[in-house]
């Protein structure tokens, strides 16, 4: 069961997958795009690592490359956090939880203390197995619209 909105948002910690900010960048009328619109509204805490910020440029360079100076907008007007990625030995400890190309960001949510993790992706990260470990770890792994339906 994931929580409802706090007083003003305070405290809550939203760690963005690279597909929700590719996705927001790519449409100011999605889910992804209203995630981070209302979040800032509501002051809560975006967070992405070194290692999504760059999985983000790589993206946009490589398939959206028109659209990749979006990003630095969005990073600065949105107010993110970018934070350090995790050591490589909490990294490693979660290559049997997840796909290894997805630990570093799985590790970076754990590490600091995010509410929610929001992500498209849902083979990685919207399986039972990954869920099912993130819940005891007390943190939610969301899609957008499902943040959007509980604020």
């Amino acid at each position: 069961m994931l929580s409802s909105k706090r007083e003003n948002g305070k405290g809550i910690k939203i760690f963005l997958d690279s597909s929700v900010i590719i996705a927001a960048i790519l449409s100011s009328t999605g889910g992804s795009f209203r995630l981070i619109r209302e979040s800032f509204f509501n002051n809560y805490n975006l967070l992405i690592s070194d290692y999504v910020l760059d999985e983000c440029i790589r993206i946009l360079n490589k398939k959206y490359p028109t659209k990749a100076n979006i990003l630095t907008l969005f990073l600065t007007n949105f107010n993110f956090k970018i934070l350090r990625d995790p050591p490589e030995k909490e990294i490693e400890n979660l290559i049997e939880i997840i796909n290894f190309r997805d630990t570093p960001i799985l590790a970076a949510a754990l590490k600091y203390k995010s509410n929610y993790l929001a992500t498209l992706d849902k083979k990685d990260f919207l399986n039972p197995k990954v869920l099912e470990f993130a819940k005891k770890k007390k943190l939610a792994i969301i899609t957008p619209k499902e943040f959007l339906e509980i604020i």
